[in-house]
């Protein structure tokens, strides 16, 4: 069946995309920073105000979850990994945007 090749095919690349993704956010958030506003707004999201929807919703509903989904169910689960991975991009990006702008400039 030409479909279920094709889900497949999907299921795994979202897996190795979603592999990708937690491996560069863990180089992004462990690597040492240049100046102390991208210290501090890493701070902000690790630990600080940004915190809770940064582990909750980018690492374990945007993450974690797809990946478990994909990786126990392969393409049984793929419109629900990709719904949130979807949404786990969507509060990445708004994370990425809104925390430097935390930051005071003076």
């Amino acid at each position: 069946n030409t479909g279920a090749g094709w889900q497949q095919f999907l299921a795994s690349t979202l897996l190795w995309v979603i592999g990708i993704n937690l491996a560069v956010m863990f180089v992004e958030m462990a690597t040492q920073h240049p100046t102390q506003d991208a210290k501090a707004t890493v701070k902000m999201i690790l630990s600080g105000s940004f915190a809770p929807l940064f582990w909750v919703g980018v690492v374990v509903i945007g993450n974690v979850l797809p990946f478990a989904l994909l990786w126990f169910g392969a393409s049984d689960f793929l419109l629900a990994a990709a719904v949130l991975a979807l949404l786990g991009s969507y509060i990445t990006e708004h994370i990425w945007v809104r925390a430097p702008q935390m930051i005071p400039n003076s």
